[in-house]
């Protein structure tokens, strides 16, 4: 079933649990100055509807929101995360765990780091991914550091060897 949840600094937007992005029914107010110098104001009645999306050059899934009169380009993969993933590692990137850039449904994102965004990523031989987590600390007064390919084998020697 579908579920909708208002967008963070855009209140007459709300985005669904499905990846899609609506207006909600809200009254405009526009003023301006007529040629008799006399203000003119107007206000209209918005009915809310399903936004329209467009693809970006990189395939993914955009929308434009109005704020304080200016659009503003949005891509409902990120809103979804926003208003329905918590985020307690506070993970900057939104990770498609299928790779479909188009399929914004929140079963299919994901709060990951930029390496673990990577490593989801189809494989391409001629591209390399320096994903790698680094942990340096000091052991019998000499600097020491250890790498690791996964941050969960990071994590597990970090408390396990050095103890924080």
């Amino acid at each position: 079933m579908e579920e909708w949840r208002p967008i963070n600094d855009f209140p007459n937007y709300e985005v669904s649990n499905m990846g899609r992005v609506q207006s909600v029914p809200h009254i405009t107010t526009a003023t301006h100055t007529n040629k008799n110098g006399v203000v003119v104001v107007k206000q209209q009645n918005r009915a809310g509807m399903i936004l329209s999306t467009k693809i970006e050059r990189h395939g993914y899934v955009t929308v434009t929101l109005m704020k304080d009169g200016k659009p503003v380009t949005k891509t409902p993969h990120r809103l979804v995360a926003e208003a329905f993933l918590p985020n307690p590692d506070n993970k900057a990137q939104v990770d498609h765990i299928d790779r479909n850039k188009k399929n914004n449904v929140v079963t299919n994102l994901r709060w990951a780091t930029r390496c673990e965004n990577q490593q989801n990523r189809e494989y391409h031989p001629d591209m390399y991914l320096s994903c790698v987590w680094k942990i340096t600390f000091q052991r019998d007064g000499r600097q020491v550091q250890r790498t690791f390919r996964t941050e969960a084998e990071a994590r597990a020697f970090r408390l396990a060897e050095v103890g924080f």
